[in-house]
């Protein structure tokens, strides 16, 4: 916040209200948000200009992203990041380093907390799937 540059803040508001303008029921609407969601988070690591920072986000969002896409799917957390990312411009915008940080924090806990959560209902499905499965052919074996 206190690196933030002319512009900078406008470039992450421009992102955020196109992360608005997507319909969580259109099924494009989850690639078009990640796009997006990664080019606010690069944003968001130019505006820091520390290396260390942009090496830390850059893994993080990367590896939460790969699992928000094999379980749920974006389409679910977009009302909520835009919440999230719009708290962290109004901090940014302010000054107040502090605050953002601590947004910027709780965003990619609660951004961990759902891909754990996909990952867990995904393992409910397939864990279902495998004994289903197994009925099947337990009761099939049995027929004459």
């Amino acid at each position: 916040a206190e690196r933030r540059l002319p512009g900078e803040v406008e470039t992450l508001r421009r992102i955020n209200a196109d992360i608005k303008k997507l319909r969580p029921t259109d099924p494009r609407s989850g690639a078009a948000y990640a796009a997006l969601n990664r080019r606010f988070h690069a944003a968001i690591r130019k505006m820091a200009k520390s290396p260390a920072i942009a090496e830390r986000q850059t893994i993080t969002v990367a590896m939460v992203d790969f699992l928000i896409e094999q379980t749920h799917g974006f389409r679910g957390q977009m009302q909520t990041a835009t919440e999230e990312h719009g708290e962290i411009i109004r901090h940014i915008a302010r000054g107040e380093a502090v605050e953002a940080r601590q947004c910027i924090e709780r965003h990619i806990a609660d951004t961990r907390i759902a891909a754990a959560r996909g990952i867990a209902s995904t393992r409910g499905v397939a864990r279902r799937a495998a004994t289903q499965g197994l009925r099947a052919n337990t009761v099939s074996a049995r027929a004459p």
